[in-house]
């Protein structure tokens, strides 16, 4: 398709001077797959190449006459070349926008430019290629709008079982054609006896986002449980518990305010996460995802070169008094000063319970395979953030000897502070079997 729409715009389009280029995250990569689809394309239709002039040359096809070429794209292009259209293919392979950067630079001159985009689903959710996914998700859902933007996911619907034949035709909609159902069928079967299997399944069969990252959480249950109309203002008369994640002054910091209601008899819960961070962090170049997480207000940018508890204290101080706040729970090992000072303030409510919990296996087990359950009986109810989303599939789950269960991540970048936040609330709510008694506090 993609080598389709390149030829389409360096012969049909009637750009003079059209340069069509076939990118990849390697040079290699792009001559041996998108270039070389519109080279086979291009050299099985004579009655293509007669009548727009074509020349098919090992390295570029060209129409002479209009000064136009099709090519594959450096492994490091450099300015120069205004292109006409840019094909970008496996995009969740690559680790910057670098290439994506360059096209947009250089077609500034031009008309009518297209940059086109193809990529199976990936594994690294702090992907250039992720944020875009989410942002087509919100155009998709009518929540953004991008007039610039059009795009098509072909992956499978909330509640329908990756197991099932009806996935497979959701997300394959040129099945029987170039998609062998012998083989993918093949690949389901051994995907559902190893979870190793299923990362790659889901991932290029399926367009799931997903892989190591997402080792502990189920994360289409995880997406089934958002709902981006929940509103605090919603729960104001509802008692809350608030967990709180402090990790070093320049790493990122969640807070967690969770409320509990009964439906059927069965115990709800509804979280709402803040997430903090520095401008430094937020703005470094290499943190794509951060800087449109903050552009669209999901992660709250503090000014400086370290996150300021300042603004956390105030948000805190806030729930206090808005809320029905009855405890605050929070892990000691970072949060002595912030809670110190958090008490010493005059807008405090001191009439709420401070607890600390320790991060260990005997106090997060229980309720991490608690929450789990939660999760996937569809009884837990966040509001979509991106980010706590990420930081939800960041988590790994590490289990002991004893078979004692603790989140953990695989690499420093891959931040977990969200879950541990939310973790933190849970734990207390398990410890409430009836409404707190004092119902002044708030």
């Amino acid at each position: 398709m993609a080598a389709g729409v390149g030829l389409y715009c360096l012969a049909a389009e009637g750009e003079f001077g059209a340069e069509v280029f076939a990118g990849a995250k390697s040079e290699k990569q792009a001559f041996e797959g998108l270039f070389k689809a519109a080279k086979d394309m291009a050299l099985s239709s004579a009655e293509f190449r007669e009548a727009f002039g074509v020349w098919v040359n090992s390295n570029s096809i060209v129409i002479q006459s209009r000064n136009a070429s099709f090519k594959p794209l450096k492994q490091n292009p450099q300015d120069g070349p205004a292109p006409s259209c840019v094909l970008a293919d496996e995009y969740h392979e690559y680790k910057t926008d670098r290439l994506i950067d360059w096209a947009r630079t250089g077609m500034v001159s031009r008309s009518q430019p297209l940059l086109f985009e193809i990529t199976t689903a990936g594994t690294d959710i702090t992907s250039p290629c992720y944020v875009k996914h989410l942002e087509v998700q919100e155009v998709l859902a009518g929540r953004r709008t991008n007039e610039r933007l059009w795009g098509i996911i072909y992956t499978v619907d909330k509640g329908i079982p990756w197991t099932s034949k009806k996935a497979l035709l959701m997300a394959n909609p040129n099945w029987g054609i170039s998609v062998n159902p012998e083989t993918v069928n093949d690949d389901q079967e051994q995907a559902k006896q190893s979870t190793i299997r299923q990362v790659e399944f889901k991932t290029k069969h399926l367009n799931i986002w997903g892989g190591e990252n997402a080792a502990w959480m189920n994360m289409v249950k995880w997406d089934a449980c958002a709902d981006p109309d929940l509103k605090i203002e919603d729960f104001l008369l509802d008692e809350c518990i608030e967990g709180v994640d402090l990790a070093s002054r320049r790493d990122t910091v969640s807070t967690a305010p969770m409320f509990r209601r009964q439906i059927d008899g069965k115990d709800h819960f509804y979280c709402f996460t803040r997430h903090y961070l520095n401008e430094q962090q937020i703005r470094d170049p290499r943190n794509t995802h951060y800087q449109d997480w903050a552009d669209h207000g999901y992660l709250i940018e503090t000014p400086g070169d370290i996150t300021s508890y300042l603004q956390v204290n105030d948000d805190l101080a806030k729930d206090s008094s808005l809320l029905l706040l009855r405890e605050l729970a929070f892990d000691p090992f970072h949060a002595a000063p912030l809670i110190q000072f958090l008490q010493e303030r005059g807008d405090w409510n001191n009439a709420v319970t401070i607890i600390d919990l320790k991060q260990n296996e005997s106090e997060q087990s229980i309720p991490m395979k608690e929450f789990e359950a939660v999760v996937y009986e569809g009884r837990f109810h966040h509001d979509g953030n991106p980010v706590m989303t990420w930081m939800m599939g960041n988590t790994v789950c590490k289990i002991s000897e004893r078979e004692n269960w603790r989140p953990t991540r695989k690499h420093i970048s891959q931040k977990i502070d969200g879950t541990i936040a939310i973790l933190l609330a849970y734990a207390r709510w398990m410890t409430r079997a009836d409404p707190f008694t004092d119902p002044e506090i708030g």
